[in-house]
């Protein structure tokens, strides 16, 4: 499963400058997608507060957010995301069931409590971050690009 993000479509004017300074425009592309994604790694850290939002425990689902930029043929790609195991179930949510035991135990608000499957909401901390910055991502882009052909 993937979140879509930010695509940017040349103008005319732009595919002109990629074809008369190549290097500059992916330099700026590479300089602008790398930017976009450090904002939005650093944005994606604060979705842990409010309702409807991960509470915070040892920090280690926060602190294992990381983004990535790659080079894709002739586009840049920028990554975000977890290596914590619980990553996937907190943002998309759903059913987590026993299987090693007959049931799961964990202590809930009046003790211990045993349940065959439990139902996880879903609480976007990157897919929220994504849509929140689109735009912002998009014109960060763009400023480096125009930057680096000195435009």
């Amino acid at each position: 499963m993937s979140i879509k993000g930010v695509h940017l479509v040349l103008s005319q004017q732009s595919k002109r400058m990629l074809n008369e300074q190549p290097k500059q425009f992916r330099k700026g592309t590479a300089s602008g997608v790398k930017s976009a994604m450090q904002n939005l790694e650093s944005d994606a850290r604060k979705n842990f507060s409010g309702a409807n939002q991960l509470k915070t425990r040892s920090g280690y689902l926060r602190r294992s957010i990381s983004y990535g930029v790659y080079e894709a043929g002739d586009i840049y790609v920028g990554t975000i995301g977890s290596d914590a195991i619980y990553a996937a179930i907190h943002e998309f949510g759903g059913v987590i069931t026993a299987s090693a035991k007959q049931y799961l135990t964990f202590k809930g608000q009046n003790g211990w409590v045993k349940v065959k499957s439990v139902t996880i909401p879903p609480r976007p901390f990157l897919a929220n971050s994504i849509e929140r910055n689109k735009k912002r991502m998009s014109r960060e882009i763009v400023d480096y690009i125009n930057r680096s052909l000195k435009l």
